[in-house]
Order: structure tokens, then C-alpha cells, then sequence
């Protein structure tokens, strides 16, 4: 029944486990910005190269800027205890910030020029950020998704206390 752990007893291997963990989760929090910024650079030189201008790089660097702010946001009040602090605030202005420069670049691009369906790309951003606006309204004033399906379909308790079930109509 006794075992050794000399093994585990040695610091350098424990230091090596603890720089390498350390290195791997790093690189999970990193990750995301480098592929950002590599796919930006590599969508600008290669319009630079073929002679336009560099908008389509400059969309993706800025919509992706505002999708990692908004994700960073819901992260930072999760961590923070689902609670709203001025950085959270901060965040939503970057978004914000971000969105409208996207929009900027979009309009003014040349109207020869398409850059992958930048209306709907837009328009789905947009409508994310009011989804969760309209599912946080609804939850503050005690109308949320949860509420209208309880309000609809009858519990246990109604149809035990003799009231009609919607679900049986047995009038034709």
C-alpha cells in the first residue's frame, strides 16, 4: 500500500508540467486575436498586391475587434459574478465603437467593389446585440420567454382543480 511519488517530488518536472500548462492556456486566450490579426494582414496585402483598396481586411479586423468585445463582455460579468461594472460598460462602448467604424469603412467603399456581403454580415451583428437586448427587457419586466409559455400552456395543478384543458377540445 505505500507507494513512492518521487516522481511528483521532483521540482523540475513540476515546473516543467506548470510552464507548459501555463504556455498551452495562453496560447487558448491568444488564439483567437492572432487568427484575427493574421487573416486581416493577409486580406489587406493581398488587396494591396491586386491594386484596390483595403476594405475588406480593415471589415473583418473591425467586425471581428467587435465580436471579441462583446464575447469579452458577457465573459468578464460571468467571472465578475453576473455583475455590471464600469469596464463592462467599456467594453460595450469599444463594441459599439467598432461596429459603427465597420459600417463606415462599408459604406464608403466603392460601389464597384463587394466586400462578402457586407449588408448581412452587418445585419446579423445587429440583430444579435438586439436579440439580447429585447431577451434582457423581457426579463426585467416579467415578460420572459418562460413567462408566455406558462401563461399558455396550463400546469398540473389547473387541470387537477377541474379547469378546462386547452390541449382536449372535445367540441368539433
Amino acid at each position: 500500500m505505500n507507494r513512492s511519488f518521487d516522481l511528483v517530488k521532483n521540482p523540475k518536472l513540476v515546473k516543467c508540467l506548470a510552464v507548459t500548462v501555463q504556455s498551452t492556456m495562453w496560447l487558448a486566450v491568444l488564439m483567437p486575436f492572432l487568427a484575427l490579426g493574421v487573416w486581416s494582414a493577409a486580406l489587406i496585402v493581398r488587396e494591396r498586391l491586386a491594386g484596390a483598396k483595403a476594405s475588406g481586411g480593415v471589415c473583418v479586423l473591425f467586425l471581428g475587434s467587435a465580436l471579441l468585445c462583446f464575447v469579452g463582455n458577457f465573459a468578464r460579468m460571468k467571472w465578475n459574478y453576473y455583475q455590471f461594472d464600469w469596464l463592462n460598460g467599456v467594453y460595450f462602448v469599444m463594441t459599439f465603437f467598432f461596429l459603427t467604424a465597420y459600417q463606415f469603412v462599408a459604406i464608403y467603399t466603392p460601389a464597384q467593389k463587394t466586400v462578402f456581403g457586407i449588408s448581412i454580415v452587418y445585419l446579423s451583428l445587429n440583430c444579435l446585440i438586439m436579440m439580447f437586448l429585447v431577451f434582457m427587457n423581457s426579463a426585467v419586466r416579467n415578460s420572459s420567454i418562460m413567462d408566455f409559455i406558462a401563461s399558455k400552456v396550463p400546469s398540473a395543478q389547473q387541470i387537477g382543480k377541474g379547469l378546462p384543458d386547452p390541449r382536449r377540445q372535445t367540441d368539433f
